[in-house]
């Protein structure tokens, strides 16, 4: 194994036009990791998925929408979040929307750092959760503020329905040629170039220039936080 990488990195150019993501996490600093911050870009979300999909463009938007509400114009700290997912854990859309928003946000079910020193901040466990709720409609995730201040609001409700941004014909046709065992090397570059088409329509066309408010929204949700 080489220290150079000889593979050509190569990602879509939409990635560069989404607004990272800054947080601060106190564990960090304690620990010398860094000074206390962290810049999480999309590319981010897609190595934590191994892939960009409405899924996870879902997740790091909803995100984005979540931490705006709780935090309003003070960055985010990592370990003042609960995440409350829609549905199961072991579902397939939740789990890869879960993985990604818990990097970011630092929220895990029982796999994370478990504190340091008692410090509240410093803990990941038991801050990722799942409803189960299987009922149809938007997919959605609730973001609550754990720590006093929970200004402006203390929970939020961030809804999420990629359907109003459906794929294109080509992509369904080639899609389906794919399934079938049927596609050739064309079809499948086809496929992947209307695949991530779709997403960018989602990430920056309706999302960033804030075209499509149906797509992304958030209700009033009111949380406990002291029973989280």
């Amino acid at each position: 194994m080489t220290t150079e990488s000889a593979v050509n990195l190569v990602y879509p150019d939409y990635y560069k036009q989404i607004t990272p993501i800054i947080m601060q996490d106190n564990l960090a600093r304690v620990l010398g990791a860094s000074d206390g911050y962290f810049e999480y870009q999309f590319i981010d979300a897609v190595k934590t998925a191994g892939h960009s999909c409405p899924s996870i463009a879902g997740a790091w938007m909803q995100t984005v929408v979540g931490l705006k509400a709780l935090f309003a114009n003070e960055i985010p700290t990592r370990g003042l979040i609960h995440v409350a997912m829609k549905g199961r854990e072991d579902d397939g859309h939740t789990g890869a929307m879960a993985n990604v928003i818990s990097v970011i946000t630092g929220a895990t079910h029982k796999q994370g750092f478990g504190g340091l020193f008692r410090q509240p901040q410093t803990n990941r466990q038991a801050l990722l959760t799942f409803n189960n709720d299987s009922a149809e409609g938007p997919l959605y995730t609730i973001f609550t503020r754990l720590d006093e201040q929970q200004a402006p609001v203390a929970s939020v409700k961030v809804l999420y329905n990629p359907h109003v941004v459906p794929p294109k014909p080509e992509m369904i046709e080639a899609m389906q040629k794919i399934r079938a065992g049927a596609a050739t090397d064309a079809d499948k570059a086809q496929f992947a170039k209307y695949w991530q088409e779709r997403v960018q329509r989602i990430m920056i066309d309706n999302f960033q220039k804030q075209v499509n408010p149906e797509m992304i929204r958030t209700e009033e949700c009111s949380v406990d936080a002291g029973k989280l």
